[in-house]
């Protein structure tokens, strides 16, 4: 049996120190070396993808009409399922999630229609008069004191 020896690994800025023989020594560099290509290559991948969509596919967002809060849900969808976005936009999955979105940002718009709140309009002097001959007295203390200053005014003449 080989003697065991200490070895040094750096992975992804980590360092680890093993105990270990001459064979597993090789094969360890071999898969730090391995490590170490993969870790490379994933950093230069995000600079790609930060660049956004392709042309083709904003021409396909664009042309199928997809709001803009959706698109993040198409790229998705098609990430998922491992197609282009133009193959995605043809999905009857992706159609029917379009769908429903739209639905309810319509929804949501056609119930936010009125923003502002209506208020209740103060009775007139002579509603309040009419009401407290028929026998319908007023529940607010303003509605009772407009009513006593209409029926003083009335009196007076």
């Amino acid at each position: 049996m080989s003697e065991p020896i200490t070895v040094e690994l750096r992975v992804l800025g980590h360092s680890f120190r093993l105990v270990t023989t001459e064979k597993e020594k090789a094969d360890l560099e071999l898969k730090n070396k391995q490590l170490f290509e993969r870790a490379k290559k994933a950093e230069a991948k995000p600079t790609a993808q930060a660049q956004g969509l392709a042309t083709s596919d904003l021409l396909a967002i664009m042309s199928a009409k997809v709001h803009e809060d959706d698109v993040e849900r198409v790229e998705r969808f098609a990430k998922s399922e491992g197609l282009s976005i133009k193959e995605a936009l043809k999905s009857k999955e992706l159609k029917a999630i379009l769908g429903i979105r739209n639905e309810e940002r319509e929804t949501a718009v056609a119930t936010n229609i009125a923003t502002t709140r209506r208020t209740a309009q103060k009775p007139t002097a002579e509603v309040l008069l009419e009401k407290a001959s028929a026998g319908q007295l007023p529940d607010s203390d303003d509605d009772i004191a407009a009513l006593m200053a209409a029926k003083q005014k009335a009196l007076k003449g």
